[in-house]
């Protein structure tokens, strides 16, 4: 065991904060630690439940000892009783970024996504996000959850864009990120060779130039970008397109949130 562990029988506990679990959680924080380390945390019932479905590779999971016998605490001390971790309710306070939550929290592997679903045949009809420097954790994990219900193959993101390891973006796209492929593009040109390769058609919301997004074909076949919040679509990646669409609205309304837009432009893959 390591320092400041106790436990036997049934359940592991953890009583200090100089516990290097409870260190290792407070690092996990910060993006440079994720990146360095390869790992990340998720938060509440809901991500916990999704990574042990689609058996991603925990390597501990932390529970408060203020959390239900009978719900996720049980299952995860039956399930996983060298990898559960119980902690007095003041230290998971203390290391939890929830402001409500289940109390109990992982640390799982980054997965690894392979990039040849984007030229696998099978898969040509579905579309694939694309997110040119998206800041908001929110608005990035509503955009994951919105893609995986419309039923896109995967997500592309330039540099730049938000961690999608962040707790706040993670929490938002509601254990999504367990389902959805998802790719870094170090670059416009990565991300074009990307897109041309997979052969889809470059889409791209233009308020002046585009057409009106139900009268473009995005049903399949399509790489759709979603630009940044403040700044919009890159000069380099609107030159490339190969369709630009607007979504129309009242004069009076100068434009929608990056989510909303998002989600707007991707039900059209389900429109018959």
């Amino acid at each position: 065991m390591l320092r400041g562990e106790t436990g036997s029988g049934e359940e592991l506990r953890i009583t200090s904060d100089q516990n290097p679990r409870i260190k290792q959680v407070v690092r996990l924080r910060k993006k440079k630690y994720r990146d360095r380390e390869g790992l990340f945390l998720i938060e509440g019932t809901n991500s916990v439940v999704e990574s042990l479905t689609m058996k991603w590779d925990a390597e501990y999971y932390i529970v408060s000892d203020s959390a239900s016998m009978s719900g996720i605490r049980s299952s995860l001390v039956k399930k996983w009783p060298s990898r559960t971790f119980v902690v007095p309710e003041r230290l998971f306070d203390r290391v939890s970024d929830a402001e409500t939550g289940a109390g109990v929290m992982g640390v799982i592997k980054k997965p690894h996504w392979n990039t040849e679903i984007l030229t696998d045949p099978d898969q040509a009809d579905r579309n694939i996000l694309i997110l040119d420097r998206i800041q908001d954790p929110g608005n990035l994990g509503t955009m994951i959850r919105t893609a995986a219900a419309a039923g896109y193959c995967a997500v592309i993101a330039l540099k730049g864009t938000t961690d999608l390891f962040s707790v706040k973006t993670l929490r938002s796209t509601a254990g999504m990120v367990f389902h959805m492929p998802y790719f870094v593009a170090q670059n416009n040109e990565e991300l074009l060779k990307m897109v041309r390769s997979s052969g889809r058609r470059l889409v791209v919301t233009d308020p002046e130039k585009g057409i009106p997004y139900f009268d473009g074909d995005l049903n399949k076949g399509v790489a759709l970008v979603i630009g940044n919040e403040g700044q919009g679509i890159s000069h380099e990646l609107m030159e490339k397109a190969d369709l630009r669409v607007t979504i129309p609205m009242a004069p009076e309304v100068e434009s929608l949130n990056a989510g909303i837009s998002a989600a707007i432009l991707m039900y059209e893959t389900v429109r018959k």
